[in-house]
């Protein structure tokens, strides 16, 4: 398709991302990311993570833009990551690529 076309010649310009919050503060859905100060996306989905995280865990989509890849703008260190949660105030937060989960139980193993 065209839109298939389009993201292999220009790059893709979100990605799916899965947000974790230190905060006990509830994540419900529709919270902006913010990268630096400047909303880059939004929270899709959220629930707790009891198995694999003791906070909030939220899904959503973050814009790539001219920032280069997206694993390079995670792995960086260079970049605030926040979340803007329902009290209006903005708490620091880490961005995943990868499933928090371990399907494999390689964890558990070592």
């Amino acid at each position: 398709s065209d839109a298939l076309e389009a993201e292999k010649t220009n790059g893709v310009r979100r990605r799916l991302v899965t947000v974790t919050a230190g905060s006990q503060e509830n994540i419900w859905g529709r919270e902006g990311i913010y990268r630096d100060g400047v909303r880059v996306g939004h929270v899709t989905s959220a629930g707790i993570g009891f198995s694999v995280h003791s906070g909030p865990i939220g899904m959503g989509y973050v814009a790539t833009g001219d920032s280069g890849p997206m694993k390079e703008l995670l792995d960086s260190g260079k970049h605030r990551w926040e979340l803007a949660v329902q009290t209006g105030e903005r708490v620091p937060c880490s961005v995943h690529l990868k499933p928090l989960y371990d399907p494999k139980s390689l964890r558990m193993r070592t």
